[in-house]
C-alpha cells in the first residue's frame, strides 16, 4: 500500500495590511530623518502589526505605534492610547516621535 502524496495547495498572495504599509513609510521616514532605529514588527502571532522605534544611544527610550482606523481615518497611535495624529503626516509624526524618544541634556 502507498502512501498518499500530498499535493500542497497552491499559496495566495495575502492581501496588503495597510497597517503594516503605513507603518513601513513612517519607519523609513523616522531612519531618515533621525537617529533613531525603526521596525515593524507583529505584537503577537496574529496581531496588527506594530512599528517598534528605539533611541540606540538610549535603547531604554523606545515606543510601539500601532496604526488604527479611528472615525474612518488611518491614525497613528501611541503605545498607551493618545492618538500622535493621522498616518499620512509622516512629517509630523517624526516630529513628535523624535521629541519623545531624544535624550535631553
Amino acid at each position: 500500500m502507498h502512501a498518499a502524496r500530498v499535493t500542497p495547495a497552491p499559496s495566495t498572495p495575502r492581501p496588503a495590511d495597510p497597517r503594516r504599509s503605513r507603518l513601513e513609510r513612517l519607519g523609513e521616514a523616522v531612519e531618515a530623518k533621525t537617529d533613531l532605529r525603526a521596525q515593524v514588527r507583529q505584537a503577537t502571532h496574529s496581531g496588527p502589526a506594530v512599528l517598534r522605534i528605539v533611541n540606540p544611544t538610549a535603547p531604554d527610550l523606545k515606543e510601539d505605534l500601532t496604526c488604527d482606523l479611528l472615525d474612518e481615518r488611518w491614525s497613528l497611535v501611541w503605545s498607551w492610547g493618545d492618538v500622535l495624529g493621522p498616518a499620512d503626516d509622516i512629517e509630523d509624526a517624526v516630529s513628535a516621535i523624535e521629541r519623545v524618544l531624544t535624550v535631553r541634556s
